[in-house]
């Protein structure tokens, strides 16, 4: 399978950022037999200096737009930090076209997180990807109670906000 990953550098852009634009890319290939059983152990836990809370809490640790074979999605992954499952969760994707215009909103379910483990997660855009925004992340326990959900994102994207606005006014107004 042919997967598309963006440069180191549009990857640190990206962390900083729910903008996102497709700029230089890098195709390499990968075969899921190759990954083994350990591979997957080891890549599946949490930092083990993070201190379990007792309760589940879901955190939003990572998300960037991909393309691959010609599909666009947004990708990232949800960490579990509480000494007990999070049942499963939903996140709420807001695709953005060429000029800064909001498209129809996007909900992805994503299912049970074990404590001190994380999970990929992958919502597909069926349309052109410009940019988007996360608009919403939340978590629910096994009774189906509203869990603690944090995104660890949301303070890098807040500080580029003034210069997205401004960047999509400049888009707007150049047309």
């Amino acid at each position: 399978m042919k997967l598309t990953q963006i440069s180191k550098l549009m990857i640190a852009l990206t962390l900083s950022s729910s903008f996102f634009v497709f700029a230089e890319e890098k195709v390499v290939e990968t075969k899921a037999a190759e990954t083994t059983e350990t591979n997957k152990e080891a890549t599946n836990k949490i930092d083990p200096s993070i201190t379990l809370v007792e309760g589940p809490s879901a955190h939003l640790t990572f998300h960037m737009g991909l393309s691959a074979e010609g599909q666009n999605f947004i990708g990232g992954s949800i960490a579990n930090h509480g000494k007990v499952s999070v049942h499963g969760g939903y996140i709420v994707v807001l695709p953005i076209d060429e000029k800064c215009n909001p498209l129809e909103p996007i909900t992805q379910t994503f299912s049970k997180v074990p404590s001190g483990e994380i999970i990929p997660f992958r919502v597909p855009i069926n349309a052109s990807l410009s940019g988007y925004r996360l608009i919403g992340f939340n978590a629910y326990d096994d009774m189906g109670f509203p869990l603690p959900a944090v995104d660890d994102t949301l303070e890098i994207i807040s500080e580029r906000i003034p210069g997205e606005r401004k960047a999509c006014e400049e888009k707007r107004t150049a047309s």
